[in-house]
């Protein structure tokens, strides 16, 4: 016997080597009326929580109803470990289980879909806009868009501050008008550089 094992009558305890600082993530989804699969990735700490986590937000707030996975935009679809059945991709999401294994023990990440509205925004910053002049070349870009001309009282003035000053001077509602028109660039530049 070794020291990895335990052994009972019938039967034998094997002990594994489990990695820590890493993020377990399983995606089951619906292929078709009831026939599930399900994906399993597995993510080290800082890819998974700079990268991945926000993507994971946005599927589970605006695409975990009947049918709405299916039309998860590009962005997502191409970056997480998405179900797939033999007609494609699975039509509606059944459940997301994402662990968090430390050293001092393994840990459940549940989104909370209420509170999770409400701070959503911060991350969709944190994972697009990397440095100021990228938030600002991506603003300049969609003030073309109409209905965003209302959220800026001048664009000389936005352009000056920095993502901070913006989050604390817009209301939430104003903040998401430029997130969706930002989300919308930047599937549109990847499709570009294809």
């Amino acid at each position: 016997m070794e020291n990895n094992e335990i052994v009972k009558e019938g039967y034998i305890l094997v002990k594994q080597d489990v990695k820590s600082g890493v993020y377990k993530v399983t995606i089951e989804a619906d292929s078709n009326d009831g026939d599930y699969i399900a994906t399993n990735e597995t993510y080290e700490k800082e890819e998974f929580e700079k990268e991945k986590l926000p993507l994971l937000m946005e599927m589970f707030l605006n695409h975990s109803g009947r049918h709405e996975f299916e039309r998860l935009p590009g962005y997502i679809s191409e970056q997480l470990d998405i179900p797939h059945g033999e007609m494609g991709p699975c039509h509606t999401l059944n459940s997301l289980d994402i662990t968090y294994i430390s050293e001092n023990g393994m840990y459940n990440l549940e989104f909370d879909k209420e509170e999770l509205q409400k701070c959503f925004w911060k991350y969709v910053l944190q994972r697009y806009i990397t440095d100021i002049e990228k938030w600002q070349y991506a603003i300049e870009d969609i003030l073309e868009d109409e209905y965003l001309e209302e959220v800026h009282e001048s664009y000389e003035d936005l352009k000056s501050m920095s993502k901070e000053e913006i989050s604390v001077k817009y209301s939430k509602n104003n903040i998401d008008k430029i997130l969706f028109g930002l989300l919308d660039y930047i599937e549109k530049s990847e499709i570009e550089a294809e």
